[in-house]
């Protein structure tokens, strides 16, 4: 392999690196979001 061809590897690898972080991100925000929902309900259903 040339130079340029481990760049454009390298390019590409960083590119799935960064993609992989913001769905890891999303998917942990998402998370995040479902469990302060169920805790929320079961405190609406202790006040009931």
């Amino acid at each position: 392999m040339e130079i340029a061809e481990y760049k454009k590897a390298w390019e590409e690898f960083q590119q799935k690196m960064a993609a992989l972080k913001k769905r890891q991100f999303e998917v942990l925000a998402r998370i995040g979001e479902t469990l302060d929902r169920q805790k929320m309900d079961k405190i609406r259903e202790e006040l009931k």
